[in-house]
C-alpha cells in the first residue's frame, strides 16, 4: 500500500514502476531500475511527511527563498505575518484533516 501512496505523490502512472521489466535491459540495469525506483518512493515519502509536519506546526514561510519548497509551502504565512497567527495556524491543521479523510 505504501508504494502506491508514493506512486500518487509522484503523479506517476504504474507502468513507470515496471521499467526493470523491459527486454533491452542488462540484469545490472534492472537491478537498476529497481533501486531507483525505491530511492525516488522513499525520498518523496518522506517529503510529503516533512511538509505535512511543517504545514501542522509551522505554516510560516522562511524569511529567505527556500529552493525546491514543497506545493504546501506556496500556501503558507509570510514570513512576519503574525495577523491572527493561532487562528489561521488551525485552518492550515483542518486543510490537513480534510486531506487524510479524502484518502480514506
Amino acid at each position: 500500500r505504501g508504494h502506491r501512496y508514493c506512486l500518487t505523490l509522484q503523479n506517476c502512472s504504474p507502468d513507470h514502476r515496471y521499467r526493470q521489466l523491459l527486454g533491452q535491459l542488462t540484469l545490472l540495469n534492472k537491478f537498476n531500475c529497481v533501486y531507483c525506483g525505491y530511492g525516488n518512493g522513499s525520498i518523496s515519502y518522506a517529503r510529503e511527511i516533512i511538509s505535512r509536519t511543517e504545514q501542522y506546526w509551522c505554516p510560516i514561510k522562511h524569511a529567505h527563498d527556500t529552493p525546491a519548497a514543497s506545493d504546501r509551502y506556496n500556501k503558507f504565512l509570510e514570513y512576519g505575518d503574525t495577523e491572527n497567527y493561532r487562528e489561521r495556524r488551525e485552518g492550515y491543521r483542518e486543510d490537513l484533516r480534510s486531506d487524510e479523510k479524502i484518502r480514506e
